[in-house]
């Protein structure tokens, strides 16, 4: 066609280049700003939600500790552990808990009577003794106190009016424990223009007839607030302010003030007429929106503008169940969010802009001499690629694609070089595979170093754990065995124990999995009866699962082998972790199944045993499934969070893999989880049955009184085996250290030397190594009793003498039966009571104070009814019941309370039954 040419080269390749630029440049920069708009108003969303979350729940946790005091005080006055009429006393109370608890700034007690007793931080942190003494009515002595809480010296005296106080008028009024309405202290407010406000948690306090008798406070200033909302600041320029409902500020955490001095009176200031402007704004702002800050019921995110600045604004209302009812305001400012990203904006722009410009002009350039050279490249580099590297590229006069071309035939060269020097480079590829290796070592040493101080940090920690813990544990197993206790007392000491046994089994599971990491964990088999270990995992989990309103099922199938040699200890850890899941994330109404199934028994020294645990629980969706094995890990979502290191499926899992088999998992949401594993174990004959006795039936021993020395350099752990080895008849000599360790072991030559092994002066494996060198202690026994658990402890004790050695907190059960076997005692138990008809019923009711009565038929069946549902929950609900119902029913009440406490199912069925049995008899004569 006339007049037509043919576009060049240079023009095909940089037009459409060009466009492509630009349009991607301008697409970048229009999406950059929108979505930079968007990010902008998505973490400003979030941010504030944020803040405002993190403000309630620490503000939740913050208030909640007050109330937890003036419960813990009313359950000490309840249970008479302190006196109200002994004030001294009181005021020592009061100021221990102050000690503990720095962010309080008055606990006291004020009685109908006119007395009062109370504790009071000065805003220098110096603590202050206020006493009236109802014989003096409304003249408040101050004194100061030394570091026991006594009384010190004389300051002042005032008149106070506190019963006019709203601290305590409100408590009287409404019943119950309360927050009081804000009012300032009557100290002169120039004292301390800081600390004049103050909300207190009152409780009032009735005696047993239901009379009042006084109110206990404990005080925090509206300052303490304030810093404590400084200390959660998360953004420079973000402020948080509390409101109450009637505008009045009650903190902020700028330090912007919320009350002003008129004369000696502080009056508190409204939110609408701070001198701060975002508050001033953001308050009228807020009631102008809504008509009423009463009308905020949700949490609300406005924007608004505060001199002239676009502000995110959260306001979220915040309630407790004593009555407090606030507003938490978060403001923060746009430019905080923003900074420079307009700036950057334009600069981003300007960048790619000039790109472009620059990309177009180069490329028209560049395009002139693409097209022979790259053909030319394009030639040699197929040559190459088949192998003839004898091909050369011609080289051009333009500089660059000459250096192309030169590259070519440099590499070509290069690859016929490379064959040729394979074979001598050999040596010398040997000698950097060597060298690297070297590194390796050393890289494995390092990490083996740093292995080895996670251990020792891990074993130390665990040493300064277990201390404490032995003293809790131990105390409390003593405690359980008196059997004056009242069901509280029990239960609370069971509350104790149980607490410390999952700390310490918290403690253990970190050592198992340093272990583990380490390879250093190892299974250690023994011979032991398997339908007895089945029965006992069954009575640890099933009053667990009925304690919580489960459906427990026990499930065997198969010929199951009488007894098996594994390592009983970590089979018996697997089992509970996973049946302890199980309940724990399944509701009440939930079922819990635990199979144990014989699949394969081909030998028969050589059994194939699948443990199957089912739940109708929350499960685990997919995300979640594929994680739940790692440590730390817990595969609940906030909606059904629960307490737990994450540790118990991670170790379970790896001890399961130690076995030769590995843990397996299928759930779904909303439908519960099923976890399994097979083991192969071997069969053995039937051993020895076990004839160990309960520790607790045990009040002493046959024979002539024996002695026993006890040596530990802690007070609390020294008491434990005092108190404990005491009520069973022993004789026991006390010490701190080794070197009273060997004096009292040669003044008083023991039956038997208990010693803890890190102690001052000298340790306990010296002292043991000096007295096995002394002929007329050589043959005592020795029992090492520590909370350093790590194996080499284990050996030294060996090496140096020690028949056992016991890891602190130890069991009364295992300390008792080391004593039976290096004694050669015989234990007397407590005789049983044999529950028979004339235990429960005396038939002629005149002949006895005690006499049970038994409430009415129809009670019995309700009764009957629970108890075959299992539900001792609802059999303690039934019998307090009773009780109330009538006081003639008491004692019978508590008997079942006392059997459902302990999970006695058979013994509530037998009891009921056989009055229900009575009772129709009855009817039959009649």
């Amino acid at each position: 066609m006339r007049g037509f040419t043919k576009p060049s080269l240079r023009r095909l390749l940089v037009i459409p280049f060009a466009i492509q630029i630009f349009a991607a440049v301008g697409l970048t920069g229009y999406f950059s700003m929108r979505n930079g708009e968007k990010a902008v108003r998505e973490l400003s969303g979030e941010l504030r939600e944020k803040i405002s979350s993190s403000v309630s729940q620490s503000l939740t946790s913050y208030l909640a500790i007050p109330h937890q005091i003036n419960k813990i005080n009313a359950k000490a006055l309840a249970e008479g552990t302190i006196d109200l009429k002994k004030q001294e006393r009181l005021g020592r109370y009061f100021y221990e808990q102050m000690m503990v608890f720095p962010t309080l700034d008055y606990i006291n007690f004020g009685g109908i009577d006119g007395s009062f007793i109370g504790i009071y931080r000065q805003s220098s942190n110096k603590i202050l003794l206020e006493v009236i003494k109802p014989e003096i009515p409304n003249r408040l002595s101050s004194y100061t106190i030394d570091r026991q809480g006594n009384r010190d010296r004389f300051v002042r005296t005032i008149d106070n009016f506190f019963q006019q106080e709203s601290w305590y008028k409100d408590a009287v009024t409404a019943k119950k424990p309360l927050w009081s309405s804000i009012y300032s202290w009557q100290d002169d407010p120039s004292v301390s223009s800081t600390s004049v406000l103050s909300i207190s948690a009152s409780y009032p306090i009735y005696n047993s007839k239901q009379k009042l008798v006084g109110t206990i406070g404990v005080d925090i200033l509206l300052s303490q607030l304030s810093h404590f909302l400084q200390q959660i600041q998360i953004r420079p320029s973000a402020k948080i302010f509390i409101l109450e409902r009637n505008g009045l500020l009650v903190a902020t955490s700028k330090g912007e003030k919320y009350f002003d001095l008129v004369g000696n009176e502080a009056t508190r200031i409204e939110g609408a007429k701070s001198k701060n402007a975002t508050i001033r704004t953001t308050t009228r702002f807020l009631a102008t929106r809504f008509g009423s800050l009463r009308e905020i019921q949700q949490p609300q995110q406005l924007d608004l503008k505060i001199n002239g600045k676009k502000t995110f604004v959260q306001v979220t209302p915040w309630q407790d169940r004593y009555g407090l009812d606030w507003l938490i305001v978060v403001t923060l400012p746009e430019a905080e969010l923003i900074g420079n990203t307009q700036d950057n904006k334009r600069a981003t722009i300007f960048l790619c802009l000039v790109a472009l410009v620059t990309t177009t002009v180069m490329g028209g350039y560049t395009s002139r001499w693409i097209v022979r050279p790259i053909l030319d490249s394009i030639e040699a580099a197929a040559q190459i690629a088949k192998g003839n590297f004898d091909q050369e590229v011609k080289i051009s006069s333009v500089r660059e694609i000459g250096i192309l071309g030169s590259a070519f035939n440099s590499m070509s060269r290069q690859l016929r070089d490379s064959f040729a020097d394979l074979a001598r480079n050999k040596d010398e590829l040997e000698a950097r595979v060597r060298d690297r290796t070297q590194e390796l070592a050393r890289a494995k040493e390092n990490a083996e170093s740093a292995s080895r101080a996670k251990t020792d940090f891990l074993s130390n920690m665990s040493h300064e754990l277990r201390t404490p813990l032995n003293g809790i544990l131990g105390y409390a197993q003593i405690l359980l065995r008196d059997r004056q206790l009242n069901s509280r007392q029990s239960d609370g000491l069971e509350v104790i124990y149980q607490s410390g046994q999952h700390l310490l089994t918290l403690i253990n599971d970190i050592l198992d999995l340093a272990k583990i990491e380490a390879r250093k964990i190892q299974l250690d088999p023994n011979e032991f009866r398997f339908p007895e270990f089945l029965d006992g995992i069954v009575s640890i989990v099933k009053p667990q699962a009925l304690d919580k309103d489960l459906i427990f099922h026990d499930e065997t199938s198969g010929n199951l082998p009488k007894a098996v040699k594994t390592d009983e200890k970590r089979l018996r850890q697997v089992l509970l972790n996973l049946l302890g899941n199980a309940i724990k994330f399944t509701e009440a109404g939930g079922k819990v199944v635990f199979k144990t199934i014989e699949i394969d028994s081909a030998l028969d020294c050589l059994c194939c045993l699948r443990f199957e645990i089912i739940d109708t629980g929350s499960g685990i969706d997919s995300e979640n499934l594929a994680r739940i094995f790692l440590p730390f890990e817990q595969a609940v979502d906030r909606h059904n969070h629960s307490t737990g290191t994450g540790l118990g499926l991670s170790i379970s899992s790896q001890l399961v893999e130690l076995m030769g088999s590995k843990l397996n998992v299928e759930s779904e949401v909303g439908k519960g989880s099923r976890f399994w594993f097979d083991v192969y174990l071997p069969t053995i004959k039937m051993p020895a049955k076990n004839k160990s006795q309960a520790t607790d039936r045990i009040r002493g021993y046959y024979g002539e009184r024996r002695k026993i020395l006890v040596v530990d350099d802690v007070k609390a752990n020294r008491f434990v085996l005092l108190y404990m080895l005491e009520d069973l008849g022993f004789e026991v000599i006390a010490g701190e250290n080794g070197r009273e360790e060997i004096e009292l072991a040669l003044l008083h030559h023991p039956d038997l030397i208990i010693t803890d092994i890190i102690m001052p002066i000298k340790n306990g494996l010296e002292a043991v190594g000096e007295i096995r060198e002394i002929p007329t202690l050589k043959e005592v026994p020795i029992i090492a009793i520590s909370a350093s658990v790590a194996d080499i402890y284990r050996e030294k004790c060996d090496m140096v003498g020690c028949q056992a050695f016991l890891a602190k907190p130890f069991q009364e059960r295992e300390l008792l039966a080391l004593i039976r076997e290096y004694l050669q005692l015989e234990w007397i138990y407590e005789e049983e009571e044999v529950i028979t008809l004339d235990n429960f019923f005396v038939f002629d009711k005149t002949n006895s104070e005690d006499a049970m009565t038994i409430p009415p038929p129809e009670e019995l069946q309700v009764l009957y009814e629970l108890a075959m549902l299992g539900s001792m929950r609802k059999i303690i609900a039934r019998s307090i019941y009773l009780e109330e119902l009538d006081p003639k029913y008491g004692l019978f009440a508590r008997k079942l309370q006392d059997l459902a406490h302990n999970f006695q199912e058979r013994d509530i069925l037998e009891t009921i039954e056989q009055y229900l049995s009575l009772d129709r008899l009855e009817s039959t004569y009649l």
